[in-house]
Formats: structure tokens, sequence, C-alpha cells
């Protein structure tokens, strides 16, 4: 038997996704999503140079994220964030990676 992944990240999502506020950039309402928070290091090379740089990426619904722009501020637990990439993947939860501000 096929396991669709959106279904797992859906199921995922009603079972560990944390209430996020949205306030958007440009003004308006906040609003909240549900959303998986996680926290992984990238690799980055500039040059010569490497290392890994922090990321904290949300995972929601990809119509969530369809309201979602660069810059517009995801706080959680009394942490917020700036969305600076918006990744979607079809058949997949979308991906938004973010700063700490």
């Amino acid at each position: 038997m096929a396991v669709d992944p959106f279904e797992v990240g859906r199921l995922a999502l009603a079972d560990f996704g944390v209430a996020v506020q949205v306030t958007p950039a440009g003004g308006g309402e906040p609003y909240v999503i549900a959303a998986l928070l996680a926290t992984r290091p990238e690799d980055i090379h500039l040059g010569q140079s490497q290392g890994h740089l922090g990321g904290h990426v949300f995972r929601c619904l990809p119509e969530a994220a369809a309201l979602l722009n660069e810059g517009d501020l995801l706080a959680v637990d009394g942490h917020e964030y700036a969305v600076f990439e918006i990744f979607s993947f079809p058949g997949q939860l979308t991906e938004i990676r973010a700063l700490v501000r």
C-alpha cells in the first residue's frame, strides 16, 4: 500500500503543529496558522570559508503559506521570526525559512 506523503504531513501537523501568529509585513491584521517548527543547521560555503548556519524552518499547509510573504513576522512561544524564503513542494507541506528577530 502506497503512503501519500502529503497525508503524512497533514497528520503530523494535526498531532504536533503549533499555533503561529503571523503579522503581515505590509500591514494588516495578524492571524494564526498551524505549523511544524524545526531548527536545523545548513551548510554554507563562501569561497574558501565553510560553516553551518542555524535555520528555523516552519512547515504548513500550502493554502496557509499562500498568504505569507518574505518579511512577514511569525511569533510562537514568545519568540519572533522573520520570513526570508518560502519553498513550495508539490504534494507536500510548504517550507518557510525564517530568522530569529
